[in-house]
């Protein structure tokens, strides 16, 4: 605990000093990304409560760097115990990384097997705090660890996501739950989706909170979803597809059809692309361009992780020029793009949306 929870501890109940002051925030932001009920029966802060003095709920509660750990801050010479460079800047340091690593590898790195979600508030400043909490959990727990998108990642028993921070100032936390038209909120929704993930799509509410709509499966198909044997390899879900599907679209491409194959979108300046839904993933993400495009150009742009060597015919694609392949009809045909995360296809995005057909 922090100095200011460490001294209450001497008047107050020990279910009262977490996140006292702000159980509204965190209410708010554990209820955006489903895992608890929505403003209802209990307001926000009921809601968390409630889930703190739970004893046998499916909550646990708890920290990695507290603020009563605190860093020489070199500039000025004053200790800080909080600050968006927090973790990043104390693990930089011999002493801090050794401590972060200990905390790590004992209350992390053997969590109960029916541990399947782990939330972290926080995101910091370029989401650098993602990026050093990545590399703790990698150090503290062996496994094959990869990134979900730019706030989530699993090892195939758990999957982690960040969300905003509860005590952020301001119009961050408005902004990251999607209240203001801000970027921010880009943020909230990739955590959605992640915890879709990490349930199994399930997302059943013990009784002792009151259950609500966040179920998105009935429970008994809930219960076939064992976390502990899912491989990262297969995360495959539709939740996955619709993350895609979301980013495509906030990056200003129009969805004009779709079918089980391929969805079809309109670029801003009117170009036709075309996302391959088969064997998708949040790390293996294929679509289809204008076979007049030049291949070299196409590598060349920001986020690509490869193009097809030849082009690729598919007959879902009525935009594209058609010719013959193996059989005696025609069938429309393009280049095959590869980006290998939701990072990279937003930098794709953004670059092929001025390219036109000439």
């Amino acid at each position: 605990k922090g100095p200011t929870q460490a001294g209450a501890l001497t008047n107050s109940p020990h279910d009262e000093i977490a996140y006292k002051g702000s159980r509204n925030n965190v209410g708010k932001i554990l209820s955006h990304i489903g895992v608890l009920p929505k403003d209802g029966q209990h307001s926000h802060s009921e809601n968390v409560t409630r889930a703190i003095a739970d004893t046998e709920g499916r909550f646990h509660f708890g920290s990695l760097i507290r603020c009563t750990v605190e860093r020489l801050d070199a500039k000025d010479l004053t200790w800080k115990g909080t600050g968006g460079g927090m973790l990043d800047k104390f693990v930089a340091t011999d002493f801090g990384n050794t401590v972060a690593n200990n905390c790590t590898s004992k209350f992390l790195g053997d969590l109960p097997e029916k541990t399947k979600l782990v939330v972290m508030f926080g995101l910091g400043s370029g989401l650098n705090y993602v990026q050093s909490t990545f590399m703790l959990y990698q150090q503290a727990r062996t496994g094959d660890w990869r990134w979900l998108n730019d706030v989530a990642y699993t090892d195939g028993k758990i999957v982690v996501v960040h969300v905003e921070h509860f005590a952020s100032q301001g119009h961050y936390i408005p902004d990251w739950l999607g209240e203001n038209d801000d970027p921010r909120s880009k943020y909230g929704l990739l955590a959605q989706h992640a915890v879709e993930l990490a349930l199994g799509n399930s997302l059943p509410v013990p009784a002792s909170i009151g259950k609500s709509n966040i179920s998105l499966h009935d429970e008994s198909k809930a219960k076939t979803m064992d976390a502990p044997k899912m491989k990262a390899n297969n995360l495959i879900s539709n939740s996955e597809c619709e993350c895609i599907l979301t980013e495509i679209e906030m990056s200003g491409y129009k969805q004009t059809h779709t079918n089980k194959y391929l969805t079809e979108f309109k670029s801003p300046t009117g170009q036709a692309i075309y996302l391959k839904k088969s064997g998708i993933t949040l790390n293996n993400i294929n679509l289809f361009v204008h076979p007049s495009l030049d291949s070299t150009m196409l590598l060349k742009l920001d986020g690509v992780e490869s193009v097809s060597n030849e082009h690729r015919f598919h007959s879902n694609m009525p935009k594209f020029p058609k010719k013959i392949n193996t059989g005696k009809d025609e069938i429309t045909y393009g280049w095959m793009v590869n980006v290998n995360t939701l990072g990279s296809l937003v930098s794709f995005l953004n670059a092929f949306k001025i390219i036109g057909i000439k």
